[in-house]
């Protein structure tokens, strides 16, 4: 059974893909991790009225191990414990797909395929105009682009995925070091406190074993500006 709604085809479906990755601020090629992107959801434009809960297998029908359902506070995602355990702790594909078709369906909402007709029979609907069709094939194309994935074997993917995944989490732990650096830079009341506060950084990187490439740190350039602020201020009042 499925629901019947506005016609669509896949290179239409892999532009809202790229519009979505671009909501949320991933490049077209980027590893998208389900979890963190459920707890983002909710600040991001647009989906301010999305929010999701665990809940228990007995919870939800037993051949449903997620649902979106539309309330009149907004969009609840309804996720079993067992799928979000699989999705957080094993990284299981199968899991995380789960929770990105749920989220795909919010965005399909807001895009406009809605349920035109009441539910009936798959076989009597064509394919380009089934809304579980549309929500699949986003949730696809979101979690593997096609231009980036177009041609490679499963191995080939998979090694990919797993590629992404570990190049992900070794940014997201250098973004938050030199987001508490560069803020450091910007609250410096002189010259001599963003020098100070500028070769700390430096010295937690190296001893950290960060060796994050001078030129590719945020902070370097943060520190450059401030100094650079500091000099035009000196300038101005010694005129």
């Amino acid at each position: 059974m499925d629901y019947e709604t506005k016609a669509t085809n896949r290179r239409e479906l892999r532009l809202y893909a790229l519009l979505f990755r671009s909501i949320c601020g991933f490049t077209p090629d980027e590893c998208i991790d389900p979890i963190a992107l459920l707890d983002r959801l909710p600040d991001l434009e647009g989906f301010e009225d999305v929010r999701y809960e665990i809940v228990y297998g007995n919870e939800l029908p037993k051949n449903v191990p997620a649902q979106c359902t539309l309330t009149d506070d907004g969009y609840l995602i309804q996720i079993k414990d067992t799928v979000y355990i699989g999705a957080h702790e094993k990284k299981t594909g199968g899991h995380r797909m789960h929770i990105i078709h749920e989220i795909m369906h919010v965005f399909a909402d807001k895009l406009g395929f809605k349920p035109i007709f009441s539910r009936q029979l798959t076989k009597d609907i064509p394919v380009y105009r089934r809304l579980e069709w549309v929500v699949m094939a986003l949730a696809g194309e979101v979690m593997m682009p096609y231009d980036a994935s177009k041609g490679m074997t499963v191995e080939q993917l998979n090694e990919l995925f797993l590629f992404f995944e570990s190049i992900r989490k070794e940014i997201d732990s250098m973004s938050k070091f030199e987001e508490i650096g560069v803020e450091k830079q910007y609250a410096s009341n002189s010259i001599r406190q963003a020098n100070f506060h500028y070769e700390q950084s430096c010295y937690l990187c190296v001893i950290r074993g960060r060796h994050i490439e001078c030129k590719h740190c945020h902070i370097e350039g943060a520190h450059a500006e401030v100094i650079e602020t500091f000099n035009r201020m000196s300038v101005k009042q010694t005129a």
